[in-house]
């Protein structure tokens, strides 16, 4: 009797260890992959600041001789600059979404917030430290320079419009039409740029763990798709419609649990959805029950 409390307690003490290293490895993935958007927050920028100040240039020297091709580069700069706008905005999504990843799981290991509540530091001089978020002046400073260059933009096509030619050459009506273009494909560069919401269902080692976890899900009618993360090591995370995280929970929720599995990590930005009936888990039951196929 002893013998079998001894082992109960065991299994029980290697299933709370497990149960541990699983938590501390989710706290390390969520602050490399962190620590990782940061990084490439700025070489991004880099990127489009090589961009910007070479259209800058091109158009100052263009403009100064009186080149119809600056209207070219001025609408080069607003596209460049725009999609700068928005690759910050994104940056900075995925950065925040990795940080309360990675503040719920400091909770369970380290038992409270990991970047809250800073240390307070007072500085009362002029160039002492003062608490601003460097990627929103990063994103002021971008909006900014797309400002002035959608201005030029209007200014120059103003200038064309308002000519005293009694007819437009050739050149102008091209000049107007790549304008127009260049100011509609702002709107589509918005619109088709924006991604819905996904969820973490979970973390791999292995891709193959991960393929067969993700074939089963698209089997079921489920949006599924695999996501690379190059940290440290090397991990591959299983995403899901925000609105299939439930259903994916469901099918995956079985007791043997695929090689290569880290973890099974529900996002943070999950805001429930019981009781919501799910297209996909109506479909895999109704297919596992012995219903009609998958096509």
């Amino acid at each position: 009797m002893a013998d079998q409390e001894n082992d109960h307690t065991q299994e029980e003490s290697a299933a709370a260890d497990q149960q541990s290293d699983s938590k501390s490895e989710r706290l390390r993935i969520s602050v490399e992959t962190r620590a990782l958007e940061i990084n490439l927050f700025w070489q991004r920028s880099l990127f489009f600041w090589g961009f910007t100040i070479a259209a800058g240039a091109g158009f100052l020297e263009t403009y100064t001789k009186g080149s119809g091709i600056a209207l070219v580069i001025s609408c080069f700069g607003m596209v460049c600059t725009f999609a700068w706008s928005l690759v910050n905005r994104g940056s900075k999504y995925w950065q925040e979404n990795w940080e309360n990843k990675a503040e719920a799981a400091a909770v369970d290991v380290l038992g409270g917030s990991l970047f809250g509540n800073p240390a307070p530091i007072h500085s009362r001089r002029l160039l002492g430290a003062k608490r601003f978020s460097v990627s929103h002046l990063t994103t002021a400073l971008s909006d900014f320079v797309f400002v002035g260059w959608f201005f030029a933009v209007i200014y120059q096509l103003w200038l064309i419009l308002t000519s005293d030619q009694p007819h437009w050459a050739t050149s102008d009506w091209l000049r107007i039409a790549f304008g127009v273009f260049s100011i509609i494909y702002l709107g589509y560069m918005f619109f088709s740029a924006k991604r819905f919401e996904v969820s973490t269902v979970r973390i791999y080692k292995d891709r193959k763990a991960a393929e067969i976890d993700r074939d089963a899900l698209q089997a079921a009618g489920v949006q599924a798709q695999l996501q690379d993360v190059h940290t440290f090591r090397h991990r591959i995370i299983l995403t899901v419609m925000k609105r299939d995280l439930q259903c994916a929970e469901e099918l995956l929720g079985r007791d043997s649990k695929p090689a290569g599995l880290i973890d099974k990590g529900v996002s943070p930005y999950h805001d429930g959805g019981e009781g919501v009936e799910n297209a996909g888990c109506a479909h895999a039951r109704s297919t596992t029950d012995g219903g009609p196929d998958v096509v």
